[in-house]
Parts: C-alpha cells; structure tokens; sequence
C-alpha cells in the first residue's frame, strides 16, 4: 500500500538553494536494487537512506518517483540497498545515470531474497522487504523490514557525498597510549563536476 502526502504549502525557497542546503549535510552513497517484472537486475543511486527502527529492523529509502527502478521495487516488494566503497563514485555516477544498461559489466549475485548484491562495489548490504511506502513531492520514501544483512570489514572505507563531490573517511590513529575508539576523519572531498 502506498500512502500519499500532499503538502498545500507554497515552496519557500527555489530549488537550486534547496538543493545547495542539502548538499551541505555528508551522507553515504547506497545503491538500492531489485529485479523488474522481466527478471532484468534495476537499480539507482539513493543518498537519501536512513535506519528506522533496531526492534523491528527498519530502514528508509526516499526514491525519485520518475525512476523506472522503483517501480521494480514497488512491484517485487523487495530490495537490496548495497552500501559503496570509497572507489564507487563511478558506480554511483552510473547508477545516478538514465541509462538503460546500469549492470552493463558490473558483477552481482542474489541476496536471501532473490535480489541482487552488488559483490564488487559494496562493503555491506541490507536485503528488505517492504512493509510501507509513502509518496512525498516527487520522492516516494519506502520502508523495508531488514530480513539479511552483511555488515563491513574493518578495513573497508565507505563512499561519502557531500557538496556534490565525493570523498571518504578512515578512523585517526590514537592520539594517546591508553586505547581509544577510532574517530573518524575525512579524507578528501573532490568536486564533482559531471553532474
């Protein structure tokens, strides 16, 4: 079932300021997956992703309505959101893209639920089941019930966005002798300038 919100409000600012505000927050790259009605992998580039719930196990996706993809993962009712490596951004870039050919050359296999883990470009994955999507503007924000999950190695550094650039981030050394949880540091933000 879909649910619908519907907002009344005029826009307060444009869309270039609301897109250059957004971009000012860092977040991770996934790529969320699903498999068509024709058994075709589909998949699209989603930053908008957080947890919801550790009892159940929630998680949240906000995906663009005009994506052919979502409708994949409307129609199976199950997904896969793969979380990139920190030298995904052409990954990113071509899951991003309109292209009808995203898989062209990218290797995955299937998740517990038939959906596919992209096993060269993610450091960990959660497989789900939709259990509500909700449509809000021009996204459509789908909750998934974690059903399979692979977490990441500690060696492994995430792909991080921010001000449309990408960059990443790897724990400080110690600062002291006692020992101490890593902290994280950003590493380098470059400027993307394909999009």
């Amino acid at each position: 079932m879909v649910a619908s919100l519907q907002l009344t409000v005029s826009p307060i600012v444009d869309r270039a300021e609301f897109f250059r505000t957004m971009g000012a927050f860092p977040t991770g790259v996934t790529v969320v997956t699903s498999i068509d009605e024709y058994g075709n992998p589909r998949g699209l580039t989603c930053n908008a992703f957080s947890s919801v719930s550790a009892d159940p196990p929630l998680l949240m996706v906000c995906l663009d309505r005009r994506s052919s993809s979502l409708d994949a993962i409307l129609e199976t009712g199950r997904f896969v959101v793969n979380f990139l490596s920190a030298d995904g951004a052409a990954v990113s870039d071509r899951f991003a893209s309109k292209r009808s050919d995203k898989f062209w050359g990218v290797r995955w296999e299937a998740a517990s639920n038939g959906m596919p883990i992209l096993i060269d470009d993610a450091i960990a994955y959660a497989a789900c089941r939709i259990i509500q999507a909700i449509e809000a503007g021009d996204h459509t924000i789908v909750i998934g019930l974690v059903e399979e999950a692979q977490p990441p190695s500690p060696e492994n550094q995430p792909l991080i966005y921010f001000r449309r650039g990408y960059g990443t981030v790897r724990p400080l050394a110690a600062e002291r002798d006692e020992p101490a949880p890593p902290r994280p540091r950003v590493v380098s933000i470059a400027r993307n300038t394909g999009q």
